[in-house]
């Protein structure tokens, strides 16, 4: 997945294991007037690989939530990367 801002000629890119994250939640914080990104004038993206679509309730119902035992361990590999676009 690759976010590319043409403003700045900064491209970031982000990998992971879409098998065991087959879902991907893209997200802006949009606080009104008075947050701090409209007072800065920054603007955030928010980018969080899934398990599931939708909260952990429904994840759960869906059989589609991992669980993992005490002592047990998830092992996997997220990339991150930030480039020039050019």
């Amino acid at each position: 997945m690759t976010v590319t801002n043409p403003r700045s000629g900064l491209r970031f890119s982000l990998n992971w294991d879409v098998d065991l994250f087959p879902v991907l939640v893209l997200w802006q914080p949009y606080g009104g007037p008075s947050s701090p990104t409209a007072i800065d004038r920054a603007y955030g993206l928010g980018i969080e690989p899934w398990v599931s679509a939708g909260n952990l309730q429904n994840a759960l119902a869906r059989g589609e939530a991992l669980s993992l035992a005490p002592g047990e361990q998830l092992v996997t590999h997220f990339f991150a990367g930030v480039s020039t676009s050019e």
